[in-house]
């Protein structure tokens, strides 16, 4: 049996709450393509630019654990041509509810 997962059903001004809330940022959120995740684009005023991704509740922790650390390795290993993660004020680089 397949299992579809749905988009999170989130908009832009709950996400910049989060955003606020969890890691200290404001600005302008433009919402992204994307299949499974909630995908935003953050610009701060100073310019500086992040991604902003909203799991579905629906996906498996170890998969988003997997996601991270794929990200990290990828960061470390291309000089700067992947950014990281940034971490959220508790010091995790995934937040949120968990089952």
């Amino acid at each position: 049996m397949i299992r579809i997962q749905s988009r999170p059903d989130l908009d832009e001004a709950v996400a910049l709450d989060a955003v606020r809330e969890h890691y200290g940022l404001d600005g302008t959120l433009t919402p992204l393509p994307g299949e499974r995740d909630r995908n935003f684009l953050l610009e701060v005023d100073s310019g500086v630019r992040y991604i902003v991704k909203v799991s579905s509740p629906d996906e498996p922790q170890p998969i988003l654990e997997f996601e991270n650390r794929v990200i990290e390795r990828l960061a470390a290993d291309t000089n700067g041509l992947v950014p990281g993660l940034v971490a959220a004020r508790s010091g995790e680089t995934l937040i949120g509810q968990t089952p």
